[in-house]
């Protein structure tokens, strides 16, 4: 009897061992059957456009006029444009076309949900930030649309010109930029996206969120002539800014010419910066401060439009630190592009006729920074040591020989 279950027991595990082989081949070779091919269907480029210009929507859908969007579509489609037997013979479908990209990109940058955009274009969800980013490489590869900083004589006086034109009197004669910084939002860095600069150095306690601080110094017509997206978030803007090559170039200007901050900057001969209350000894002083506000206000309203126009900024942007910068930049190309391009069409425009709309942010922080409350971007409430400066005080002494003070419609409105 026990030799008979001795032999049984032995049966059931050679059986249950063959099982068990059995199985595992069956796993090494199996394979899951494939999930049938999805044909998407483009959207119809041309049927989408004529739509939008019927409805008047073309604009607010991509952020610019169609001319514009047909210019600059023309001048990205040699870099965009794919193989379509390639296309065709590796995904089964037609390629994704220059115009369709384009489409993607503005709708990107403008704000718009991932989940519509690659729905309404037609395209594949690995597909969709591929797209995005070979757009913005042809963008960033136009050399007519980089943003640079005056150089020559001629293109240093054709922004002053254009800076004194808007001062009252013509007193700020050699300003050729303003400038200032803005926290734009970001996800938390991962340890290896951060680097050696450290997941900390992100996060802006002022703000209390991630970000990253851009410098950017504009012209009088609110177009960026000089950018800077690689300092964290807890950096100050003065010591951001003294790090960019705009703050080396200063030290090459010739006297009388100056860039015009606010007091998170360390006032120089080169860049100018209010006088704070404590040095305000008369009414000479405050008209330097109602003068310089003039024109310092253009780069407050070069970030507002552009925080405005571009909505991904107006929450924190989802990706890598490489592709966040990289939207930063192309947004501000962008901006510029408009400008210029409404400005040789309307010899009429004005960059005031543009809307601001103020940006959402926690109500912890948007008691302490009106700019955000007004202008729609977050800028550095920051302030630096006082200090002096000879051409500051050279162009007091020239409002005080004018006998040139602050105009009384200006001192009602802040009484107010």
């Amino acid at each position: 009897m026990i030799a008979q279950d001795v032999i049984s027991v032995a049966r059931r595990l050679r059986q249950q061992k063959n099982t068990r082989l059995a199985l595992l081949l069956f796993a090494l070779t199996w394979r899951r059957p494939r999930k049938p091919r999805v044909s998407r269907q483009r959207v119809d480029v041309d049927y989408e456009v004529e739509m939008l210009l019927n409805e008047n929507m073309f604009e607010r859908t991509f952020r610019m006029p169609a001319e514009s969007f047909s210019h600059l579509l023309w001048r990205v489609t040699q870099a965009l444009t794919v193989s379509e037997r390639h296309s065709t013979n590796s995904s089964g479908e037609a390629p994704i076309s220059p115009s369709i990209m384009l489409m993607t990109t503005l709708r990107y940058l403008a704000g718009g949900s991932y989940l519509d955009i690659r729905r309404t274009v037609g395209i594949s969800a690995p597909s969709y930030y591929r797209v995005i980013d070979l757009t913005m490489d042809a963008i960033l590869a136009l050399e007519e649309l980089q943003i640079t900083f005056p150089n020559s004589d001629s293109e240093k006086e054709v922004v002053m010109e254009a800076f004194k034109n808007i001062s009252s009197g013509g007193v700020m004669s050699g300003c050729i930029g303003c400038v200032d910084g803005w926290l734009c939002r970001i996800k938390t860095p991962t340890l290896a996206d951060a680097g050696e600069v450290g997941v900390g150095r992100y996060y802006s306690g002022h703000y209390a969120c991630p970000g990253i601080n851009v410098q950017a110094v504009c012209d009088a017509h609110c177009r960026f002539i000089a950018v800077d997206a690689s300092f964290p978030g807890s950096t100050n803007d003065a010591r951001a800014f003294r790090d960019t090559g705009v703050s080396r170039a200063l030290n090459n200007l010739p006297t009388g010419m100056y860039i015009i901050g606010d007091n998170a900057y360390s006032v120089g001969e080169h860049l100018l910066t209010p006088f704070s209350r404590n040095q305000i000894m008369d009414e000479y002083h405050d008209s330097f401060n109602f003068h310089a506000s003039q024109l310092r206000i253009r780069i407050e309203m070069a970030f507002g439009l552009l925080t405005t126009k571009w909505r991904i900024f107006r929450f924190p942007i989802e990706r890598n630190l490489v592709n966040a910068t990289k939207a930063i930049y192309i947004a501000m190309v962008l901006h510029n592009y408009v400008i210029n391009k409404r400005m040789a069409n309307d010899n009429d425009y004005c960059v005031f006729d543009e809307t601001i709309r103020p940006l959402r942010i926690p109500s912890r922080t948007r008691k302490f920074n009106d700019v955000a409350n007004l202008m729609g971007y977050m800028s550095s409430d920051l302030r630096v040591e006082e200090g002096r400066s000879s051409m500051r005080d050279f162009i007091v002494e020239t409002l005080r020989a004018n006998q040139s003070v602050r105009p009384q419609y200006n001192k009602r409105r802040n009484a107010e």
